[in-house]
């Protein structure tokens, strides 16, 4: 497995990841591959991990936890999972930037007004203005909102753009949001989906990918 970082990967990342490698090489198999699937992680999510790409969420940061103490017949210490949890928190913050409304993006990126040059400055940042928003009506609790701004983005978005914010939240570990996102919306048209799917493939995010294409079938034989 790699052992450099992510581009772009602060400090912070680079920690989390460190400790993370130092956990990940007590077990028996260190190979990418197996130490994936003695974990049950896809291998493509473990080198995320790895090299500080993504961070996990804090749900799927204490599995790795107690799966390598499960794999390697360790004790489970609760300072110790504490200390990683902490570590991963602070790599999972993000810098605060200058908000724009964010309805007012997702209007720019629906409208497609933008000079070509400038549509994928805009879309990277309308998708990170999109997660911030989004994460931080999840943290204060109005998860009706959280639905709201959801559905209004399913709508609105690019698949490039959606990709973007999914990718965004799934890096800064708010998974669960990431699939709301992912299946909200309009009723999309095979052509949509299949537009969507290659855009979470390119953005390496295949687990969205079939979750896009499964929301899909299951809608069409509903």
């Amino acid at each position: 497995m790699k052992t450099d970082y992510a581009e772009n990967c602060g400090s912070a990342r680079r920690r989390f990841a460190d400790e993370l490698r130092i956990l990940l090489g007590r077990l028996p198999h260190t190979a990418q591959s197996a130490m994936a699937r003695q974990l049950g992680l896809p291998t493509s999510t473990l080198s995320c991990y790895w090299s500080g790409r993504r961070v996990p969420s804090a749900a799927d940061a204490e599995l790795i936890y107690r799966g390598v103490h499960r794999v390697t017949g360790a004790e489970v210490r609760a300072e110790g999972l504490g200390a990683f949890l902490t570590l991963r928190t602070g790599a999972a913050a993000r810098r605060p930037r200058q908000a724009i409304p964010l309805q007012r993006a997702l209007a720019r990126q629906g409208s497609g007004s933008l000079p070509p040059r400038d549509r994928r400055t805009r879309r990277s940042e309308t998708a990170r203005q999109t997660a911030d928003v989004l994460a931080a009506k999840s943290l204060a609790g109005h998860q009706r909102e959280v639905v709201s701004l959801a559905w209004t983005a399913g709508q609105r978005l690019s698949p490039e753009a959606l990709a973007d914010t999914v990718a965004e939240l799934v890096a800064h570990g708010q998974a669960d949001i990431a699939e709301a996102v992912t299946l909200s919306g309009r009723h999309r048209s095979p052509h949509d989906v299949m537009g969507i799917a290659l855009a979470f493939l390119n953005a390496e995010l295949p687990d969205f990918a079939r979750l896009a294409m499964t929301a899909a079938v299951s809608q069409k034989t509903s």
